[in-house]
């Protein structure tokens, strides 16, 4: 009768431990934001004032990672557009797809001159586009 009860015991400790098959972790379902890598920067060089400016930024977000959002940026003389993904982890199998182009559009008022500058992950050089308002 003590074997019995001592099973018991241990079996509900390691339920209540999480050892049970009921609170395993799905590593399919992990994911984190990452930035994606912008491979093509358009614009156009010259805009009139008061137009909403179009983009077209190429991203190649690797495999395991789907798009998620570009954030725009603005400060005196630039607008920074990050493109952001999310990278599932130990998803199996990851296709590789192919690069994409999302359309930004950035509504006045612009200054005179900037620079549009595509975010890129760490270690990548990021892309410039100058446009100027006349």
């Amino acid at each position: 009768m003590r074997i019995v009860s001592l099973g018991l015991t241990v079996g509900l400790l390691a339920t209540s431990l999480g050892f049970g098959c009921s609170n395993s972790v799905d590593v399919s379902n992990v994911s984190e934001s990452v930035i994606l890598e912008a491979v093509k920067l358009e614009a156009p060089s010259t805009i009139a004032p008061a137009t909403t400016l179009t983009v077209l930024l190429t991203l190649s977000p690797g495999g395991c990672t789907s798009f998620d959002r570009i954030a725009v940026q603005r400060a005196a003389s630039e607008i920074r557009l990050t493109a952001f993904g999310i990278h599932l982890l130990g998803a199996l199998p990851c296709a590789f797809p192919l690069p994409f182009v999302k359309t930004i559009e950035v509504a006045a008022p612009f200054p005179a001159s900037f620079n549009l500058v595509a975010v890129q992950p760490a270690g990548v050089d990021p892309l410039t586009a100058s446009v100027v308002v006349q």
